[in-house]
């Protein structure tokens, strides 16, 4: 109904604001919802589409939290809305106790059983899959467009945000980002008092680099570094990766994947081995393709078959995240020395 679609939409529009300023960008809601919003970039002069989507645990999650009503109602009476909301939403009391472990307080509540790490997973591949799916409907004006999934269940509430990688990259949801035609897919969630959002694709080629750089450490010259950085794109390429731009200036080298650029500069190799920057805006015309640029290097099978095996036995910690409201393109350069996790 029309009360559900206008809260849907000032819903939406919450989280979005949650990474894009109103006052970077021109913000227009789409009724057809494909996407959800167009935005128009006031520095980069572009058109872009922004999707959004909740995660909940369940529909009865679902209803729970988007329904203000549907709590004290349940409380107030026992009854569920829907016949699937019995086994999964219990009405039950909860008690407080102070320090000496008497009790303060109790008061009625609504018990929810938390998945466990491999269900959340599976529904959060379920939804990219969905939206992968539908991108192919959206306008064909924006020049990309971006998927934002805000976790309503603050899953990874306990967690630090440097285990978020080793505990959100499963194998379904690295193969539902590699083949995604998202520009960038962006995760809203807790971890501890704090609300950040992760760029998951840029995430994930930190995660490559990193993790190739522990796996075959180079010698700090501009040689080693091209056979290096040629090595690591042919392995990249084997995984499947297709999407990386690359724009090779001589004296360095950029690959931007997602949200994320990483910049390798060969002459200035001892200050920095490579530097990561979020967004950096590159004109498309001066890229090639990944698949273009394998064409030109030497084959690298051995190193992609071990790599594959290393990649099954280690793991990434990280804390590429970043507060609520801070633009992408707007993060801080990060370093990462020659070799090592």
């Amino acid at each position: 109904n029309t009360k559900y679609t206008m809260l849907k939409k000032v819903r939406e529009k919450e989280i979005l604001l949650m990474i894009y300023k109103e006052d970077e960008n021109e913000i227009n809601s789409l009724e057809d919802e494909k996407p959800d919003f167009m935005l128009f970039s006031f520095t980069k002069k572009y058109l872009f589409g922004v999707e959004i989507t909740e995660l909940f645990n369940n529909e009865s999650s679902a209803r729970l939290k988007k329904n203000k009503d549907y709590l004290d109602k349940l409380i107030s009476t026992g009854n569920h809305i829907h016949k699937d909301d019995i086994s999964k939403l219990i009405v039950d009391e909860i008690s407080v106790y102070d320090e000496n472990g008497d009790i303060r307080f109790t008061s009625p509540a609504v018990m929810q059983n938390k998945p466990p790490l491999n269900e959340f997973l599976d529904i959060v591949e379920k939804r990219i899959a969905e939206k992968n799916d539908k991108h192919a409907s959206y306008s064909v004006s924006a020049r990309f467009h971006n998927l934002i999934l805000f976790d309503s269940e603050n899953f990874f509430a306990e967690l630090e945000v440097s285990s978020f990688y080793s505990n959100f990259f499963s194998s379904e949801i690295t193969k539902c980002l590699i083949k995604t035609p998202f520009r960038e897919i962006f995760y809203i969630g807790q971890f501890g008092d704090f609300l950040k959002y992760i760029p998951l694709k840029g995430l994930f080629l930190m995660s490559r680099l990193n993790l190739y750089n522990a796996f075959e450490a180079t010698e700090t010259d501009e040689k080693s570094l091209r056979r290096f950085i040629n090595n690591f794109l042919y392995c990249i390429y084997k995984e499947g990766i297709e999407s990386i731009k690359i724009h090779d200036q001589k004296d360095f080298i950029v690959l931007s994947y997602g949200d994320l650029s990483v910049n390798i500069n060969f002459l200035d190799y001892k200050k920095s081995f490579f530097m990561q920057v979020r967004d950096l805006d590159y004109n498309d015309n001066e890229a090639v393709s990944l698949s273009d640029y394998i064409h030109n290097v030497p084959s690298a099978e051995s190193q992609s078959s071990e790599f594959t095996k290393f990649l099954a036995i280690n793991t990434f910690a990280s804390y590429y995240s970043f507060d609520l409201n801070t633009s992408p393109g707007a993060g801080i350069p990060l370093q990462s020395p020659p070799s090592g996790l």
